[in-house]
């Protein structure tokens, strides 16, 4: 007959099994849970930088930086005005290369967002800003800019190449429409 100290093992050899058990069953789901917690932390942190960008578009008006601004102002700047224009098509730019890398399930690796399901419409608001700014003749100056100087290098190739395409669907349609 078993004594009570071998009960007392068989219970701690049970609870140690099914631990280990629960601990395999579980970590899938823990590591999904943080996954989703990251992606939803960097969404997050993506759009507060482009409120950021917004707010300082508020601070700084009449600087042509708005996807809706449709006339080119360079000429009719001042230096500075000039450099604060390039300061911020150059911050936008770079928000807009992160959703590209970050959500375009043509070059994101898209096992990193499988836990969400939306990730496609989360990108096609971000295409439609991208979409905006290829309308925006200051925008477009600053690409032309950024190959001249060669400084279009500090963006990602896949991004440079999708932002000089929507420039050139423009110029297209707009081409078609005269």
């Amino acid at each position: 007959m078993l004594e009570f100290k071998d009960y007392l093992e068989i219970v701690n050899h049970v609870t140690v099994i099914g631990g280990v058990v629960w601990a395999i069953v579980q970590w899938p789901k823990a590591r999904k849970q943080r996954k989703e917690t990251e992606r939803d932390q960097s969404y997050a942190a993506l759009n507060d930088h482009f409120l950021k960008f917004l707010e300082l578009q508020v601070q700084a008006p009449g600087l042509g930086t708005a996807a809706t601004d449709r006339e080119r102002i360079w000429d009719r700047l001042s230096a500075n005005e000039r450099a604060q224009q390039r300061v911020l098509l150059d911050f936008l730019s770079s928000i807009l290369e992160r959703a590209f890398y970050f959500l375009d399930a043509d070059v994101a690796p898209t096992k990193t967002f499988a836990s969400r399901n939306d990730k496609r419409s989360d990108w096609t608001t971000w295409q439609n800003w991208i979409d905006g700014y290829a309308k925006n003749p200051n925008f477009v100056a600053f690409w032309n800019h950024l190959d001249e100087t060669g400084d279009a290098s500090s963006y990602g190739r896949e991004f440079v190449q999708h932002v000089r395409g929507q420039i050139a669907l423009v110029e297209i349609d707009a081409r078609a429409l005269t």
